[in-house]
């Protein structure tokens, strides 16, 4: 299939959680672009939980916890766009609830706005605290808490953020095994702990080489972290990627369709081999990598062929980041519609492209 150039162009054990959003944080004075970086955040780590896979998980978010908040609205977009099947109305025993809540920190060393998020899916939560949460200035000020879950090989992206935090991810120990565990321990208060852990707390593991916040010369990092938070639209509608504007400068080195099955969002062999192939050619100080997934048809699945598109995207930014390209080299977005678009789009599958920078 010819395709034209602009084409190819990321714990119920805290507390048992309320779901809803607790005084005095008001989620709906925060900046929108906060709240959804924060989102963005803690899903980041959920994804990467093997329990609760997305290809095979169904989310409940109850409507009344669903619809009174910038950040219940952005957590439901990004647990969508990363390929969860969510449904909003009714459920099902082996639906996973999802639970949130927004604590606040008071007097705050820095003087600034800050709060503790809480994702809760199932038995597995996500918990960090978060500082200037009426601006885009945002950041995290603490490392990334996951309880019900090994968070031993967890990465986490604090380049989405201006501001920048330890790229860490610690799992919480069972208040059983620490009883004299504080949550927000100081950091040399207690001997064997590293600065910034709690006592009980197991060590937080840093990710060796850090494929997912490392420079990219060449392209600018900036860049490319900003293109990634802009919001995106459906390829179908717009009929054109939503990076074409960076693509047009950059030159095509090798695209392909990356095969699914009907109905799936799982990867076939023949898939991770491609993929393979194009990391073999990749160049991190000059190439970036477009991926579109693609649902245009009829579907028998519940959550409809946005939640595919999104999903087949999200496997196979996975497999390249697995295989070792930094997140930020990876432009994820998704076409979809209950109709063919066989004029520009598969009906199913991954349009994969490697594009290059040029100083020619």
């Amino acid at each position: 299939m010819g395709l034209p150039k602009t084409l190819i162009g990321l714990l119920c054990g805290f507390v048992m959680l309320q779901g809803c959003s607790l005084n005095p944080i008001a989620p709906d004075k925060n900046n929108q672009e906060a709240m959804r970086l924060i989102a963005t955040d803690l899903v980041s780590a959920l994804v990467q939980i093997r329990s609760i896979p997305v290809e095979t998980t169904t989310l409940s978010l109850p409507s009344d916890q669903f619809n009174d908040s910038h950040f219940a609205s952005a957590l439901q977009e990004r647990l969508e766009r990363v390929g969860y099947a969510v449904r909003t109305v009714g459920s099902n025993p082996a639906d996973k609830i999802v639970s949130y809540t927004i604590e606040p920190i008071e007097n705050d060393v820095e003087g600034e706005d800050a709060g503790t998020f809480t994702v809760t899916i199932g038995s597995v939560s996500v918990r960090r605290n978060y500082a200037d949460l009426y601006s885009s200035e945002v950041h995290p000020t603490a490392v990334m808490l996951v309880k019900g879950a090994d968070a031993s090989n967890l990465q986490v992206d604090d380049k989405l953020f201006k501001h920048s935090a330890p790229v860490k991810a610690v799992a919480e120990a069972p208040p059983e095994a620490s009883p004299e565990a504080s949550p927000e321990a100081s950091p040399g208060t207690s001997p064997g702990t590293s600065p910034g852990t709690s006592p009980g707390v197991a060590q937080p593991v840093i990710v060796a080489e850090d494929t997912a916040t490392r420079e990219i010369p060449g392209i600018q990092s900036e860049t490319l972290a900003m293109l990634q938070q802009r919001p995106l639209r459906n390829f179908r509608e717009i009929k054109r990627s939503n990076f074409s504007d960076l693509y047009d400068s950059l030159v095509l080195v090798r695209e392909t369709i990356l095969p699914f099955g009907n109905d799936s969002i799982e990867l076939e062999p023949v898939a991770r081999e491609l993929i393979a192939q194009f990391v073999d050619e990749y160049d991190v100080q000059r190439d970036v990598f477009s991926v579109i997934g693609c649902s245009n048809g009829a579907t028998s699945v519940a959550a409809g062929p946005k939640s595919l598109a999104l999903g087949r995207a999200a496997d196979v930014t996975a497999e390249l980041m697995r295989l070792g390209v930094p997140r930020q080299s990876v432009l994820e977005e998704g076409c979809w519609s209950g109709e063919r678009f066989d004029e520009m789009m598969p009906r199913r599958g991954v349009v994969l492209s490697l594009q290059r920078y040029s100083t020619s």
